[in-house]
């Protein structure tokens, strides 16, 4: 059933809306309500339980805690509406699932891990695998083999954009590294060295095919620590840096070689790395706002560009400069850590930041340097192997969490946890003890296990299906819009508005379409629901033209001048805002504002930017030969 858990990245449809993501998630769903059943009915056979916890399992406890009380009190999304929250949730147990099957496996009477050994090496080698399918995958779409799943990359895999798709092969391709290098070779197959060494040669191929730079930094720091596992670097090293000389001369040299590195990969894609460097500072001064408990979980994609639309109102000597240029729509913070403490406030940061520090302080322990000379000196080596296995892609992750999203990518994020239970049931416990119970509190507490069993099992499956059913409408009522049956599409919307009404994304399309369909005071009050879970200048360009259609124009102005702040680059509010100031007689403004639209640096040509830049020099020259005429 892990395994099963572990095919999410290859779940993809396109019967469903956005279904290259949201199929991913419904499989997750799926896969994990059948594995909640079995493990749970293996547990009520059970005469005894076992209860052994850790620093890491208490401090992702109480992080969980806290993630908790805080999704409860999120605004507007109630908890099972809310995804990031049932993602944590069903990870959460995923986690302890697979650690207490780690931990079953060791027989504390012999002190033997052989099982314990071939469980991991069975859930590393399955992972491997998916590296490897992902890889040849991303090669075949390279050469035109099979199609991309993205209309403008040609390398996704079968993840939604290169990105995550790369992440994703980064943290496959140091576990494979790892299992090369540290596996001993006692318990190393022919076939398990093979594949990995196939996976190693076909992710090198492809990695650099994706442009994603977090992917190959994550490499390269998870590399240096496996190679350093396996050679003793740090310590031979130390041994060469003997005199302080020879100290500042070597950290130099890093300095520098760090330096440059960051140099070229920042103007390899400056505009990406400029837009980033805003999104962080409009981020920064949002959680100086609210620095303790944050915003919410989950509320970042809802209050971003709202948050970007009250900087350039506050700056607006910017709105012209590099960073108008370079702002856009965006659902990331592009990095995670300072996401989460916009949403979770400073205190969320630091109970998950225990989380790690935990995990590297238990690793680092028992993960010491198996160098060949030492091999024969360890009767754990096997174990403390698939420790230093793991370490470096938790690291990676980590690194790449600095600079991308590795988190809102679900298959990247259940390696994550994935990687994190693994650890935990390998470095020991704190607590090791058999809860015995009488046979009637026994049978209560088996009674009561099955009823909370299988309830949850039957609350995902009927998400599940509903789910797919509403998905599959969504879709076709896209299709049907664009088609042009704008009333089929918007009677589809309605069918499936109770099921996905906190949904920003399905308010904004059904919004569009019943201002299509002209009923604008309905799309006005759809609208203004799906400010509450998500925003962007399309969303008040669509609100400034119901309120136009029904000549509110004062409140028509307000939506496309926010439009415009929230994404300074994008000329179609200032083309809204002349027309509507030009149909409401407002002459003076709508050439001031065409005049600005004009003279703008324009960041994308295309045909639909040249006949909006056309419409406006023709109204300033129809406003100012009306003005000759009087």
């Amino acid at each position: 059933m892990i395994a099963i858990v572990l095919g999410t990245p290859f779940i993809y449809s396109g019967d469903i809306y956005n279904g290259v993501i949201t199929a991913k998630q419904i499989w997750f769903y799926c896969a994990m309500a059948l594995l909640i059943l079995i493990f749970g009915s293996g547990l009520i056979n059970r005469k005894s339980v076992l209860l052994e916890l850790n620093s890491i399992d208490i401090a992702l406890i109480v992080f969980y805690a806290y993630f908790l009380i805080r999704a409860v009190y999120t605004p507007f999304t109630p908890l099972l509406y809310n995804v990031r929250f049932l993602n944590y949730s069903l990870l959460l147990l995923f986690y302890f699932i697979v650690k207490n099957i780690g931990t079953s496996y060791y027989s504390k009477e012999s002190g033997e891990n052989k099982k314990k050994i071939l469980f991991y090496e069975i859930i590393i080698d399955i992972l491997i695998i998916t590296g490897l399918v992902q890889a040849i995958w991303g090669l075949l779409q390279l050469y035109g083999v099979l199609p991309s799943l993205h209309s403008i990359f040609k390398i996704t895999g079968t993840f939604s954009n290169p990105a995550p798709y790369a992440i994703y092969l980064a943290t496959i391709f140091l576990l494979t590294l790892g299992r090369l290098l540290l596996t001993p070779s006692s318990s190393f197959s022919k076939s398990s060295h093979y594949i990995s060494f196939l996976t190693i040669i076909v992710i090198i191929l492809i990695l650099p095919a994706t442009m994603n730079r977090a992917s190959w930094v994550g490499v390269a720091v998870g590399s240096f620590i496996v190679l350093n596992y396996r050679y003793d670097f740090f310590r031979k090293i130390r041994k060469i840096l003997n005199n302080m000389a020879k100290k500042l001369l070597a950290l130099t040299f890093v300095v520098l070689i760090v330096g440059l590195s960051c140099t070229g990969l920042y103007l390899l894609k400056k505009g990406s790395s400029d837009g980033r460097l805003l999104i962080w500072e409009v981020t920064l001064g949002k959680i100086a706002e609210k620095p303790l408990f944050g915003y919410g979980v989950g509320r970042f994609e809802a209050e971003y560009n709202n948050w970007q639309a009250d900087f350039f109102k506050s700056h607006p000597d910017e709105i012209d400069g590099s960073k108008g240029l370079v702002a856009g729509n965006t659902m990331y913070c592009f990095n995670e850590y300072l996401e989460m403490t916009s949403e979770l406030g400073i205190i969320g940061l630091l109970l998950f930041l225990a989380i790690i520090l935990y995990s590297l302080k238990e690793t680092h322990k028992k993960a010491t340097i198996i160098a060949p000379k030492d091999d024969k000196k360890r009767t754990d080596k096997e174990l403390i192997a698939i420790i230093n296995i793991l370490v470096p892609s938790f690291i990676a992750l980590l690194v790449m969490a600095l600079i991308s999203i590795p988190f809102y990518s679900l298959p990247t994020f259940i390696v994550y946890f994935l990687i994190l239970a693994l650890i935990s049931s390998s470095v020991g416990s704190i607590k090791y003890k058999k809860l015995k119970v009488s046979q009637f509190v026994g049978s209560i507490a088996k009674f009561g296990s099955v009823i909370i069993i299988f309830s949850a099992s039957l609350l995902l499956m009927l998400k599940v299906r509903q789910q797919i059913i509403t998905f599959k409408i969504w879709d076709n009522a896209i299709h049907m819009y664009q088609a042009g049956y704008i009333k089929e599409a918007r009677k589809s919307y309605s069918d499936i508005y109770i099921s996905l009404r906190y949904n920003g994304s399905f308010l904004q399309y059904f919004g569009k379409a019943l201002n299509i369909a002209e009923e604008y005071p309905q799309s006005i009050e759809i609208l203004e629901q799906a400010l509450k879970f998500t925003s962007d200048e399309v969303l008040f360009t669509t609100l400034g033209d119901n309120y136009k259609a029904l000549e509110r124009y004062s409140d028509a102005e307000k939506a496309y001048q926010y439009a415009f702040l929230m994404a300074p680059n994008k000329l179609y509010p200032l083309y809204l805002l002349t027309n509507l100031y030009f149909d409401s007689g407002q002459y003076q403004k709508a050439i001031k504002i065409a005049e600005k639209a004009l003279n703008k640096n324009i960041k994308v040509e295309s045909t639909a930017i040249n006949e909006m830049l056309q419409a406006m020099n023709e109204i300033i020259i129809k406003i100012k030969n009306e003005e000759e005429v009087f």
